[in-house]
């Protein structure tokens, strides 16, 4: 009895399967993505490498970095080697130079100008945010800044500044004739300083101001005034008591000293050396 072969059936029954299977892969593939070669970037400028990727159908994105080496807006990398051959759904990073890092300028001392200067040449913008007086600093300079020196800057950054106004001038008031504690007051209220000296016055009471210097005057703040202040009148020494008892008298030739509780005078041959009376006055 011969059998029959089962291949043919088998064969029947698994060819439609690959008909189908080739088929797909087919339509699969005529409907692939399309591929698209990566040109060279490199060195290129950022419009001269947008330009490249455009015409090459290539997607990308744009990504800055600082470089010591590659002037900035100049490319410094791409994230695909070019030549290479990518999906045109992929997306290529350009890596585009900013240049060297920035650091804020230190800008205390400079003028308002030299300032100014400082940070547009580095992409950076001035701000001022206040003046005042200062007595160190000189008119129209930076005190102050709020960046650090040396901190890493981002272009396009602003640096607020305080500027000096100068030194602070003040009247100086007029205090002759015032009580020291009243003059003391008034010059404290100015912001200025003081010194006493003292001096004996014929005129002015005890404790009171008999003269200053620069009443009337502008000066710089915490400036020291000098005051002279009234000890009262200048005690009179006391008269010499070695004579009380003596009343001089003069005549011709000598000056005879009498006693003045003698009731005779004495002879000329009792008379001492002839001595100069002493009058004070």
């Amino acid at each position: 009895m011969k059998t029959k072969s089962m291949y043919p059936v088998l064969f029947r029954k698994i060819l439609p399967l690959i008909m189908a299977a080739l088929l797909f892969t087919g339509v699969m593939a005529s409907c692939g993505e399309k591929t698209v070669k990566v040109p060279s970037c490199i060195g290129a400028t950022r419009e001269e490498a947008e330009q490249s990727l455009k015409s090459a159908g290539v997607n990308y994105s744009v990504e800055t970095t600082f470089s010591d080496t590659v002037e900035a807006g100049l490319v410094v990398d791409q994230s695909f080697d070019a030549g290479s051959e990518i999906s045109s759904s992929e997306t290529m990073a350009l890596i585009v130079s900013s240049g060297k890092q920035i650091t804020y300028p230190d800008l205390i001392g400079k003028t308002r100008a030299d300032a100014e200067e400082a940070l547009k040449y580095l992409g950076l913008e001035l701000v001022v945010g206040s003046e005042e007086y200062n007595n160190s600093v000189d008119k129209g300079c930076v005190i102050r800044q709020d960046k650090k020196a040396g901190d890493k800057a981002e272009k396009g950054e602003k640096v607020s500044v305080v500027i000096s106004k100068g030194v602070r001038m003040v009247q100086v008031p007029d205090v002759k004739g015032q009580t020291l504690s009243a003059a003391k007051k008034k010059l404290s209220d100015a912001k200025l300083k003081y010194k006493v000296k003292r001096a004996y016055s014929s005129s002015v009471s005890k404790d009171k101001i008999i003269r200053q210097n620069k009443a009337g005057e502008s000066v710089k703040i915490n400036s020291t005034i000098t005051l002279v202040v009234s000890k009262g009148k200048k005690p009179q020494p006391q008269s010499s008591s070695s004579q009380a008892d003596y009343t001089p008298e003069v005549n011709d030739s000598t000056y005879n000293y009498v006693p003045s509780n003698s009731s005779s005078s004495a002879t000329p041959s009792q008379n001492p050396e002839p001595v100069k009376p002493t009058i004070e006055y």
